[in-house]
């Protein structure tokens, strides 16, 4: 009687950890923070101005959560920013084209770029790790061929605003990222095509078994994962107002370390887009705070590794415990 009172305290636990723990983290940092900085971290510019600066990763780790999810992962995000922000930029000159053409360059890039992946990983059999280690040095090698290095510049005001203007007094960025947001979690948790990703990751050959086609679904995922690419793309492309080659660079694993902070497993079947962007926000506070708090940048990395590490042990900690 003793014992199972200590396992289903011990379930108990685990449970409101897995609603709610993460968010309790996040509270404490920032509770730590705004002491650490007397309310300096707190202040209203602050906060925005960190939600701008995750805007893109938030964006990128909503398509990474929903590739994990369905038990892949893709190493070639950071390359298909890179890609897609040198032919944005290419057709992002004021007095070319309207504002929609580099918009759907952007998206259709990214696109095309998830579509290959995934119909390598489902179609080919190859696995993921060997496909989009690949592909992200293909991408960058195209984006390094069609700028030969040289950074490309001068963007009309209209592609300008999408990364640095503002709308009500909040940067537009995190408008984007609201409706990445919500159109993820729509997708993950209100379709069936949202439930067979979930399903393909739990455990694919019971998903074959209850019908689902998986080999669609995670081409789905992989072209969903690149669309995000697409938009992180061009949000921080306009931001920092330069198309470069080597923009994405190491993107790729801000993405992942965002889902997986936020609880989505790495043995795939189990995430949520909402605490992906805590997750993501989490990240966000660490590298802001250690700014104002003037501590060495090479630190940042090396916290962000810890907290990584700190996140798959406490994944794997997790799912030990609910079998």
């Amino acid at each position: 009687m003793e014992k199972r009172r200590e396992r289903n305290t011990k379930k108990t636990l685990l449970d409101i950890y897995s609603k709610y723990g993460i968010i309790l983290i996040l509270i404490l940092i920032m509770a730590f923070l705004t002491i650490r900085t007397g309310g300096t971290f707190i202040g209203k510019n602050n906060l925005l101005n960190i939600l701008k600066q995750i805007a893109c990763i938030g964006v990128l780790a909503c398509g990474q959560t929903a590739v994990i999810i369905a038990g892949g992962m893709d190493l070639s995000v950071g390359s298909i920013v890179s890609l897609v922000s040198v032919l944005v930029a290419s057709t992002a000159h004021p007095g070319d084209f309207p504002l929609i053409v580099p918009i759907m360059v952007g998206l259709l890039t990214g696109l095309v770029c998830g579509l290959i992946n995934g119909l390598a990983v489902a179609k080919l059999k190859i696995p993921p790790f060997i496909v989009t280690m690949s592909t992200m040095t293909i991408f960058a090698g195209i984006a390094l061929l069609i700028t030969k290095g040289t950074p490309i510049n001068h963007f009309s005001d209209a592609f300008n605003f999408i990364g640095g203007g503002k709308l009500l007094g909040i940067p537009a960025p995190i408008f984007v990222l609201l409706l990445v947001v919500l159109l993820s979690w729509f997708l993950m948790r209100k379709t069936t095509l949202g439930y067979h990703i979930i399903s393909v990751g739990g455990n694919e050959n019971a998903a074959k078994m209850a019908g689902i086609n998986t080999v669609f679904t995670k081409i789905v995922a992989y072209s969903f994962c690149g669309l995000m690419s697409g938009v992180g793309g061009i949000l921080l492309t306009s931001r920092v107002q330069s198309g470069l080659a080597n923009l994405g660079d190491g993107l790729q694993m801000e993405a992942i370390a965002a889902a997986v902070i936020g609880g989505t497993s790495l043995s795939g079947g189990k995430g949520n887009v909402l605490y992906t962007i805590v997750g993501a926000c989490i990240i966000g506070v660490i590298n802001n705070g250690m700014d104002l708090l003037r501590v060495n940048m090479y630190w940042q990395d090396i916290v962000s590794g810890v907290v990584i590490m700190l996140a798959v042990f406490l994944d794997i900690q997790k799912n030990r415990g609910n079998q």
